[in-house]
């Protein structure tokens, strides 16, 4: 075992060393999961509206976590290490590829999400997972994890939604008896919001960002980003979003122009569900998009690599593509 994926524990420990690195730098979480896990206990009384906009989903593992480690920060780290690890070993049995850390570190933004208290690696983790029970058969199990996954993004919902659509068509009666399982965890969400912000706040996430005037359309907004980030001189944010918008762009026409020769039926849903999660990616979102338009993207970049990995043979590349990631996020 060990000498099978010696190269990803070797990622491992990399990993655990810019974690450490960013922690002594200050840079701990992408936003405030952990005093929202903190906060849980008291009714979310100590966090601010615009923090009572963030899924509940990661501070929930964080405060789970936290019961047992009795230490909030390294609970969130956990929660987010467990991630990186589970989705790898996911991508492994889906692919067989040992090169299947490669999709969690680079483009940069991989390597960075993982090395914060973020969400993009447990959304990932989730919707991995949930292609890998479609692939067994196991429908309920996985349309309940999708679902269960929007209390940590929305995207995460997107497997389950074209799952439900692929079991209606193949047969309606028989989907429906499924419904109950995909449908529970977004009832459960919504109690919880009306639990903690009102009766009437059961969508709370989606009204806290439409009261704090940060929802766009997201492909205009891009659009509209990237000219005025040069004019304004925000040059980092210029390069970093033409880079990930071109990159979104090969992916889909690359898969697109793929998909009409695809005829395995798991592979074809695996494309259905990349394409879908770019729509919603792209639809709407939230201000700034284009700084944060790499760190939306993180979980269709390992759906690509389960679709194209065969084209990846030589595990050489991760002396060129690990030191790039690494230098991005550290400087």
């Amino acid at each position: 075992m060990l000498k099978i994926h010696w190269k990803f524990i070797v990622v491992c420990i990399i990993l655990l060393a810019i974690s450490i690195i960013r922690f002594q730098k200050g840079e701990v979480q992408q936003d405030n999961y952990l005093g929202y896990a903190a906060s849980l206990p008291s009714g979310l009384k100590n966090i601010s509206f615009f923090d009572s906009r963030l899924f509940p989903g990661l501070p929930i593992i964080i405060f789970t976590l936290n019961l047992i480690i009795n230490n909030n920060t390294i609970s969130g780290y956990l929660a987010v290490f467990l991630a990186f690890i589970g989705s790898y070993s996911i991508l492994y049995k889906l692919t067989g590829s040992k090169l299947s850390f490669l999709p969690l570190i680079f483009p940069p933004v991989m390597l960075s999400q993982a090395t914060l208290v973020a969400t993009e690696i447990p959304t990932l983790f989730i919707i991995l997972l949930t292609l890998y029970l479609f692939k067994k058969k196991q429908f309920a199990l996985a349309l309940f994890l999708s679902s269960f996954g929007f209390w940590i993004r929305a995207v995460a919902i997107v497997p389950g939604l074209v799952i439900l659509v692929y079991l209606f068509i193949k047969s309606g009666k028989k989907a429906l008896k499924y419904l109950p399982y995909f449908f529970l965890p977004l009832v459960l969400l919504m109690l919880f919001n009306s639990h903690f912000f009102g009766l009437k706040d059961f969508f709370h996430q989606f009204f806290a960002y439409k009261a704090a005037g940060i929802n766009t359309l997201g492909i205009i907004q891009v659009l509209a980003d990237i000219p005025r980030s040069y004019r304004w001189g925000w040059y980092r944010i210029f390069v970093s979003g033409v880079c990930y918008f071109s990159l979104s762009l090969f992916m889909l026409s690359k898969s697109v122009l793929e998909f009409k020769k695809e005829r395995e039926i798991f592979n074809r849903i695996v494309f259905i569900i990349f394409m879908a999660s770019l729509a919603f990616i792209y639809s709407l979102n939230s201000v700034p998009f284009l700084e944060n338009l790499g760190r939306f993207l993180a979980p269709t970049i390992p759906l690509f690599w389960v679709l194209f990995q065969d084209r990846f043979k030589n595990g050489k590349i991760i002396y060129l593509l690990l030191p790039i990631s690494a230098l991005v996020v550290l400087f």
